[in-house]
């Protein structure tokens, strides 16, 4: 094989491999901020006196994915309820 060929493979093979990496790195990162953010409003609000209920209540609640914004334009178009089909 030509010397350009096999740099060629070397280095999509290389660049190939980094994306995966540079992915799961990223993923991690997002996770740590999200906890230490997470962390701090917790803080905040003990700090405030809110109750143990009303903290959990707040973590757990997750704004609308954009999937569920479309399931509801659709199913209010199709005139039926997202769980029934």
């Amino acid at each position: 094989m030509d010397d350009w060929l096999v740099t060629v493979i070397l280095v999509g093979t290389c660049v190939g491999g980094l994306i995966p990496i540079v992915g799961i790195i990223g993923f991690f990162i997002r996770r740590m901020k999200e906890d230490a953010y997470t962390a701090r409003l917790k803080q905040l609000m003990i700090e405030r006196g809110f109750n143990v209920d009303d903290i959990e209540r707040i973590i757990r609640a997750t704004p609308p994915t954009d999937s569920d914004r479309d399931w509801k334009h659709i199913n209010e178009f199709m005139g039926r309820d997202r769980k029934a089909g």
